[in-house]
C-alpha cells in the first residue's frame, strides 16, 4: 500500500518527533525564565503570542508522535490491551495540553499559570517517555531486529 511505512521509517520518525518535543520543553524553560513572560500580571500581547504558538506547536507535535506510536504497535501486532493502556496515557497527555488551550482563551490566566501548566505537561510528559514509551521502543527494536532491519 502506498504511503504506508515501514518500521525502520516509523522508529526514525519517532526519534525526530521526540528531539522536536525535547526542543520544545527547552523552549518552554526559555520562555518561563523571559523576564517579560514570567510575572503574575495581566499577559502581554508578544508573551501572549510566544506561549500561544510553543502551545499549538506542542500540540501539533503531539497528536502526530501519538499516531505515529500507535501505528508502530499496530505494525508489530502489539496486544490490544498494551495498545489501549498506551493511548490512555496519550489521551490524558492530550487532555492536559487542551486544558492549556482553553487556558490560553482564559483572560484570568496570568503568564506565570501557563508556563507552570506547560511545565507541569513537560515533566508528565518525560515520565510517559521514561517509562511507557520506553518499553513500547524496547519492543519496537526488538520487532525491528527480527525483521533484519
Amino acid at each position: 500500500m502506498a504511503g504506508t511505512l515501514t518500521l525502520f521509517d516509523l522508529l526514525s520518525l519517532l526519534d525526530a518527533e521526540h528531539r522536536q518535543l525535547d526542543d520544545l520543553a527547552v523552549e518552554a524553560a526559555a520562555l518561563f525564565s523571559e523576564s517579560s513572560c514570567h510575572f503574575s500580571g495581566e499577559i502581554s500581547a508578544p508573551c501572549r503570542k510566544k506561549i500561544s504558538s510553543l502551545i499549538g506547536r506542542t500540540l501539533t507535535t503531539c497528536i502526530a508522535h501519538f499516531m505515529h506510536e500507535h501505528e508502530a504497535m499496530h505494525l508489530i501486532f502489539a496486544p490490544r490491551d498494551y495498545i489501549d493502556g498506551h493511548a490512555d496515557e496519550h489521551d490524558a497527555l492530550l487532555s492536559q495540553m487542551r486544558a492549556l488551550v482553553e487556558d490560553m482563551g482564559n483572560n484570568g490566566a496570568t503568564s506565570y499559570d501557563l508556563l507552570q501548566a506547560i511545565e507541569t505537561f513537560n515533566i508528565a510528559m518525560h515520565r510517559h517517555r521514561n517509562t511507557t514509551d520506553a518499553e513500547l521502543y524496547r519492543y519496537l527494536h526488538i520487532s525491528q531486529s527480527s525483521q533484519g532491519y
